[in-house]
């Protein structure tokens, strides 16, 4: 086994033995991540936006094709129709997906603020006894 990032073989055994020095450093690590995953949620909105204004320009050229076409549409019209039947709900679920998603993100960010707080106020109190 080779020794990375100029870390000791000791240091390397804790760190499997156990994963996080301490529960205040897990917790800075989940808070760091969350705020990555929260970030790339709203790289999704941002994404879901220009796909819905895709779409809707998307029907409103297939209208325009199917009032040329007449009676009789288009094995391409058609396959059109359909493609734009299946991304509307697709597109509607992942907007709920999203905005589920963003209040998961919301609730524990204020969880996180909280014991962030209790942690402070814990060490302020153990620093006044000492």
């Amino acid at each position: 086994m080779a020794v990375s990032e100029g870390r000791s073989l000791s240091e390397e055994k804790a760190e499997r033995d156990y994963p996080v020095e301490s529960i205040h450093n897990f917790f800075l690590d989940v808070e760091r991540e969350l705020g990555r995953v929260r970030t790339a949620s709203l790289i999704g909105v941002i994404a879901w936006v220009l796909v819905l204004l895709v779409l809707i320009r998307f029907a409103v050229h297939l209208r325009q094709m199917s009032e040329l076409a007449g009676f009789f549409p288009s094995v391409g019209q058609v396959f059109d129709a359909v493609l734009f039947a299946l991304a509307t709900p697709s597109l509607c679920y992942s907007a709920y997906m999203l905005y589920a998603q963003q209040r998961f993100f919301q609730r524990w960010s204020q969880r996180f603020e909280l014991l962030d707080q209790v942690e402070q106020k814990l060490l302020e109190e153990n620093k006044d006894h000492a």
